[in-house]
């Protein structure tokens, strides 16, 4: 029987890491040369949560760049993806 495969928190960080940046699940498997199933298992919490924290932070960095450091295109982006603002027609 093999052995229950069971990751360091150093593995989790690590796999967190790689699926933020979009790694594959295929690909995580590759680099710790594990099943691509054990993959999923293993690190269940942390391919669920991964996009949605990096994806916070970046807003974070965003939205702090267009009310702190008078970015412009920072402000005008978060405009139109948070708040639906478009160009004018004509414009």
């Amino acid at each position: 029987m093999a052995k229950k495969f069971i990751p360091t928190e150093e593995q989790r960080r690590y796999v967190k890491t790689m699926v933020a940046m979009g790694i594959t699940q295929e690909g995580i498997a590759r680099i710790l040369e594990i099943n691509k199933n054990t993959v999923s298992k293993a690190f269940y919490r942390e391919i669920g949560i991964a996009k949605d924290e990096a994806n916070a932070k970046v807003a974070g960095v965003l939205f702090k760049m267009a009310i702190e450091d008078k970015n412009v295109s920072a402000a005008i982006f978060w405009l139109k993806t948070q708040a639906k603002w478009k160009e004018p027609k004509g414009s």
